[in-house]
């Protein structure tokens, strides 16, 4: 929830930026960075982009070697027992930008805008498992962001892509994992 201001402050200066998401958290806020990074070096950090196997399927996808896309399907599951355990924090606050689909889900959406083109129409499903959370002091507080998001997203050219991003959460009792338990 402060990025916005700092890579404000940064452009002000002068200084090229490489921002963490969220990058803003409202529409305002980013077309307000994106006036004023104008002739300066500024990007959000979507570190997938230069992963070599990435690389290549764009570029296979480019060439038309998998044909007309009709649907694709980007999935990204953490299978964490130790996420259940995981202290309350900023990561678990709506208002600050985060859960599953800000945090992970970022990834996948811009995965699908870099890989097949821009996105026309969105559905989506976001969900919370585990409510509460202790704080580092052992104080339960609540948890306000998703920790499970599913998109659908209509591409421009009649496609789909559909995106599933989960933390799998295992039972508190040390089930396995799976989509969806736990809590």
């Amino acid at each position: 929830d402060l990025h916005a201001e700092m890579a404000a402050a940064a452009l002000e200066a002068g200084a090229a930026v490489l921002c963490e998401k969220p990058f803003t958290l409202s529409v305002r806020e980013a077309e307000a960075l994106v006036d004023g990074a104008r002739g300066r070096l500024a990007w959000v950090d979507h570190q997938l982009r230069w992963s070599p196997v990435r690389r290549r399927l764009r570029d296979l996808l480019r060439d038309g070697f998998v044909g007309e896309l009709y649907h694709a399907r980007h999935d990204l599951v953490i299978d964490s027992p130790a996420f259940l355990e995981r202290p309350h924090g900023w990561w678990f606050e709506e208002a600050r930008g985060v859960g599953v689909l800000g945090a992970l889900g970022s990834h996948l959406v811009d995965g699908v805008l870099w890989l097949h083109g821009p996105v026309e129409a969105v559905q989506g499903n976001l969900s919370t498992f585990v409510r509460e959370r202790p704080d580092a002091g052992g104080t339960l507080r609540p948890v306000t962001a998703d920790d499970t998001a599913e998109l659908r997203l209509r591409l421009g050219r009649e496609a789909e892509a559909l995106e599933d991003c989960e933390v799998a959460l295992a039972s508190r009792k040390g089930g396995g994992g799976g989509g969806g338990g736990g809590g």
